[in-house]
């Protein structure tokens, strides 16, 4: 990301960018080895550099290359002391805004819950008409939810339940879901979702 500064700004600007993805990764849980968040930061910030505005459309092109071959999920993964590595998408770079919120009638599961959103997100899109035969990026911090959305089924019966449903709409609009994943503090909609 060139900001038109000179070069030891630039690198100045980069280094502390470095050093805010690395602080917010400590504080997610599942990221304790530093040498581990030292080469995610690393890749978020190579992902921040391919984030160029009005360079929007092959962003999303480079996102969907990204696709695991077994299923409909986008991976961004790395390997550390021989184990692979979800890697968070760097969501919060890009502008959001909010177009759903609804109070829930019963008390579920979270993860059914999250699932249950995404469909009613889904069903919301698909009524605009303009989503029809195409893939359809969703940004989503739940792991649980990433990966059943990626397989297209999961052993509980609740989050099942919601799936099935969602896999019908998908196959009467011809719309196919990628899944992103990132952490909760740069999901945009995980502090619109806790005000009721």
């Amino acid at each position: 990301m060139d900001l038109g500064l000179d070069h030891h700004v630039q690198a100045a600007h980069l280094e502390a960018r470095g050093d805010a993805i690395h602080k917010e990764l400590a504080a997610y849980h599942r990221c304790g080895d530093p040498e581990l968040r030292d080469k995610m930061a690393n890749q978020i910030l190579a992902i921040e550099n391919m984030m160029t505005p009005g360079q929007e459309a092959k962003h999303l092109a480079w996102l969907l290359a990204q696709g695991h071959y077994r299923g409909s999920d986008v991976r961004l993964s790395l390997e550390h002391c021989g184990a692979k590595h979800l890697v968070p998408y760097p969501a919060m770079r890009w502008l959001w805004r909010e177009t759903l919120s609804f109070k829930w009638k019963a008390e579920a599961h979270i993860n059914a819950l999250e699932a249950q959103a995404l469909l009613s997100h889904v069903r919301r899109m698909l009524r605009e008409g303009t989503f029809r035969s195409c893939r359809v990026l969703i940004v989503i911090d739940s792991q649980v939810l990433y990966f059943a959305l990626g397989k297209g089924r999961s052993p509980s019966t609740q989050l099942n339940r919601v799936l099935r449903r969602l896999m019908a709409m998908e196959l009467a609009a011809d719309v196919a879901l990628f899944p992103v994943w990132t952490i909760s503090p740069w999901n945009w909609a995980d502090k619109p979702s806790r005000r009721r």
